[in-house]
């Protein structure tokens, strides 16, 4: 799984200098509809996924692995400026690590501003706890989508390369 999901730093560093615009991070221990795991539209959106549904007992490890892989591939204290913003799905089969995962980028991704970088997709499953640690947490926002998050990612990474503020991307709320 991580093969695929393997993004190179050099190849990512070239196509934001070359396009002069960052790029949004879409992982989810899913599948985001019309875009597999890795780089598209010339860098603007990357995604780190399973590429299918994952099952409910490996929605952990699954989240676990491609949250490791995505800080094997950068280091965001160095290579920050590559990005412009992260979407992670959580869901309620992984709801512990897809949060760990939110709350850790947004730590480890210091730009001097306050402005919020990375945003929970989030099911209604539990949506209360999602919601508590969204708002909570200055650094990390909160938008509902359906079970699976596959469609919602999949509209989210294609309003992005038609040039939509990934700050301006609000709820879904499909079921």
């Amino acid at each position: 799984m991580t093969e695929e999901n393997k993004v190179e730093k050099e190849e990512l560093e070239k196509l934001v200098k070359k396009n002069g615009k960052k790029a949004v991070v879409i992982m989810t221990y899913n599948s985001v509809k019309g875009f597999p795991a890795g780089i598209h539209s010339e860098g603007r959106v990357v995604v780190y996924s399973w590429n299918r549904h994952a099952h409910r007992g490996d929605t952990p490890a699954i989240a676990k692995q491609l949250t490791d892989q995505f800080y094997d591939d950068f280091d965001l204290r160095r290579d920050g400026e590559l990005f412009e913003h992260v979407f992670v799905y959580t869901g309620i089969n992984a709801i512990d690590e897809s949060i760990q995962t939110a709350q850790s980028i947004a730590h480890d991704w210091k730009t001097g501003d306050d402005e919020t970088k990375v945003t929970m997709v989030g099911c209604e499953c539990d949506y209360n706890r999602k919601s508590r640690i969204a708002h909570n947490n200055y650094q990390v926002d909160l938008i509902k989508c359906g079970c699976g998050g596959e469609s919602v990612l999949g509209k989210i990474a294609q309003q992005i390369i038609e040039g939509v503020d990934p700050k301006k991307i609000r709820d879904y709320g499909e079921k």
